[in-house]
């Protein structure tokens, strides 16, 4: 009887033990946690560095000239000879390296992308184009008039709205525009043959008012596409055309041999060209809040 009594307890002490063993927290690790992936966004500051190649660009020279000795025949063919646009004629370099940096900022929303950019660079080699006019004959004499309007362009810069669309969440397709203004050095003389016909003999050569530097303004408008590659680091390629506007001078032709002023004459000099580059810029991301994007 007392070993059924001892049996009948282990019983319902093993049953009790199992279900108060039920009852207690279960002792599995948690899941490890998995980072959600970052959002590529291009709101918000960059900064970054640009190198690529400025070519083309007008290679005419525009002169007007008028004779300041009305009754030398030399002179009044000259004036007469001396007028209109003259180019085809390109002694210049006219591709250079280009490169700089530039800072800008964006605004983001779905994918529609818009923002300002700012960058200056230097150029190394780029001239406008020096233009040999041979502008005729008078008298039997070859009249040769030399126009070195050779202007170097030294650096540019631009401040461009930009505005695109991304196409996907790390590539953006863009239009950019804006101001631009650059440094140019400019030189321009113009320089007469000898001309021997009736009247003194004109071995002339010109004084222009169109020396040393000076900084022109105009404006800009281009296009192109960056990647985003990480979620701080995108590389882009960006055209651009340029035009700063026609430089104006004026200057005088002075027989080297009697010292007569004897011809007055204005060129006007253009500067303009395009761009292609590559960029690299780095995204600061500062207040830059996730965007939800449906592409």
């Amino acid at each position: 009887m007392k070993i059924s009594t001892f049996a009948a307890a282990l019983a319902a002490s093993t049953i009790a033990g199992s279900a108060f063993a039920a009852d207690l927290p279960a002792r599995k690790a948690p899941p490890a946690y998995i980072a959600p992936a970052p959002i590529m966004t291009w709101a918000g500051f960059y900064i970054g560095l640009n190198a690529g190649a400025t070519f083309g660009g007008n290679n005419t020279a525009n002169i007007v000239s008028t004779s300041l000795l009305p009754g030398n025949a030399a002179a009044a063919a000259l004036a007469a000879l001396g007028t209109g646009a003259f180019g085809n004629n390109n002694n210049g370099t006219n591709v250079a390296f280009i490169g700089g940096g530039q800072i800008g900022w964006n605004w983001q929303s779905g994918g529609f992308v818009a923002g300002l950019e700012a960058d200056i660079q230097g150029i190394a080699g780029r001239r406008n184009p020096q233009n040999n006019v041979t502008l005729g004959a008078v008298g039997g004499a070859t009249i040769l008039q030399t126009v070195p309007t050779g202007g170097q362009l030294q650096w540019l810069g631009t401040v461009r709205g930009r505005v695109g669309f991304a196409v996907s969440p790390s590539w953006l397709l863009y239009a950019t525009g804006g101001l631009a203004y650059g440094g140019v050095n400019s030189n321009n003389n113009n320089g007469f043959s000898q001309v021997s016909i009736a009247g003194p003999a004109l071995a002339g050569f010109g004084v222009s008012d169109n020396r040393g530097g000076n900084v022109r303004l105009g404006w800009t408008v281009g296009g192109g596409a960056e990647w985003m590659i990480s979620q701080n680091w995108s590389v882009k390629a960006e055209y651009l055309y340029f035009d700063l506007g026609n430089r104006t001078s004026n200057g005088v032709a002075i027989d080297a041999v009697t010292g007569l002023t004897y011809l007055g004459y204005q060129t006007s000099q253009r500067t303009n060209g395009h761009i292609a580059r590559v960029g690299l810029n780095y995204h600061f991301n500062w207040g830059a809040a996730p965007v939800v994007a449906r592409y």
